[in-house]
């Protein structure tokens, strides 16, 4: 009568095929999660040699997420001459073949890091589709192992034109290479100096900042000091020095030091120093005042001379803007001169005007002021001589009035 009476259907135990699908969830979860604790870096490529999977260690090796690699092609981030060696062991790999390969990359910061690449062939069915793989950082031990395979013809071919000083050690210190340019700054022939401990170069009394130095570089820093030399005639030379470690197998095997001979600017400062001592030894002896100011007119220098005209001490002095000891009329005036010199690069002379002393008198003075240039002639601040007019101006006061009480006489 067109009446539903029943269904009728079927059902199938796929009780075995979820469990199936859920150890691969499970094992996929497990690989994902050690392929991004491990430190080598997991990847997949196509036929192409296009990135289809790459773990996240990636960043930390190279510099690059893996989202900006997917999809492009692993040979750009190779190392151009080293690219048709990597291209050749790919081409090998697609042929069935599992490969290994040392070859150089391109850091995202620039750099070059040397990584081993390890492939296996992916098969689908009988046809290789792709390869997997893993990267492994291995700049340390290449670089150690280069600097100790070349070091000998490097070396040589370094030491002999520099010029700078260029010695080498063991951990220890004891020498093993030095230069042309240490036996000119030392005095001693190289048959003398290797097998020597580095401290015979050394300046007595720098000893402990030579250790210390040793110290500094084996602890992985890279400093620079200022040391002395000691030469076999008894000269006393200056060394600005610097430091970096060879390693082989993750162990420091030799230690090279490159420094330069600073004896001439040494000593250039010293007489700098002497110039400014005799320099500063005027100023404090004139009866005038001095001073120098920044741009902004604060205190950077200035004499006893000056100390005594404005009645303050040299502390209470240091960093005090001209407006702290002026009423603003004369501040206005002091400001407009200033900005004349900045402006021009003249120097102003003969410049009137009244200072208030710190016990609230009142002083007339007259100054001088220039500009004051660094080494590449900019402009840094001011400088000037004020001599105390008070006097002479109470006496010409005194002239005045008296000559016009002899007229009115």
């Amino acid at each position: 009568d067109g009446k539903i009476i029943g269904t009728m259907g079927m059902a199938r135990d796929i009780t075995e095929r979820k469990k199936a699908e859920e150890e691969l969830r499970r094992n996929e979860e497990k690989y994902r999660e050690l392929t991004e604790e491990i430190n080598d870096a997991i990847y997949t490529v196509d036929q192409d040699g296009n990135v289809t999977y790459i773990s996240p260690v990636i960043e930390w090796l190279i510099g690059y997420s893996p989202s900006e690699m997917m999809g492009r092609s692993f040979a750009e981030f190779f190392y151009e001459e080293d690219l048709p060696r990597a291209m050749e062991s790919f081409e090998r790999t697609l042929s069935g073949h599992s490969t290994e390969g040392e070859y150089r990359f391109h850091i995202k910061s620039g750099e070059i890091r040397w990584m081993k690449s390890s492939n296996r062939p992916i098969f689908a069915g009988d046809r290789v589709v792709g390869a997997r793989g893993t990267l492994t950082d291995i700049t340390e031990r290449k670089l150690a192992e280069i600097a100790s395979e070349e070091a000998r013809t490097r070396f040589e071919d370094l030491f002999e034109t520099a010029n700078e000083l260029i010695i080498t050690t063991d951990p220890e210190g004891w020498l093993l290479h030095v230069n042309k340019e240490v036996e000119r700054f030392s005095g001693y022939s190289k048959k003398e100096l290797i097998g020597q401990s580095i401290l015979k170069i050394a300046y007595p009394e720098d000893v402990p900042k030579y250790i210390q130095f040793w110290k500094d570089i084996l602890d992985g820093l890279t400093p620079r000091y200022h040391l002395r030399g000691f030469s076999k005639t008894g000269n006393i030379s200056h060394l600005l020095a610097s430091a970096s470690v060879v390693k082989k197998d993750g162990k420091i095997v030799e230690i090279q030091y490159n420094a330069k001979d600073i004896t001439e600017e040494k000593q250039a400062e010293e007489k700098l120093r002497e110039s400014e001592k005799k320099y500063r030894t005027i100023l404090e002896n004139m009866t005038d005042g001095y001073f120098e100011v920044d741009i902004a007119g604060n205190f950077t220098f200035f004499n006893d001379s000056y100390c005594e005209i404005l009645g303050y001490t040299k502390d209470e002095m240091m960093g005090m803007n001209n407006r702290q000891y002026m009423d603003k009329e004369n501040a206005r005036k002091v400001y407009q001169t200033f900005n004349k010199v900045y402006t021009t690069g003249k120097p102003a002379r003969g410049f009137d005007g009244e200072v208030i002393r710190k016990d609230g008198t009142k002083r007339f003075v007259e100054a001088s002021i220039s500009l004051v240039r660094d080494s590449e002639d900019k402009p840094i601040g001011f400088r000037g001589v004020v001599r105390d007019t008070t006097d002479r101006k109470q006496m010409e006061a005194e002239k005045e009035e008296m000559e016009q009480r002899a007229q009115l006489a």
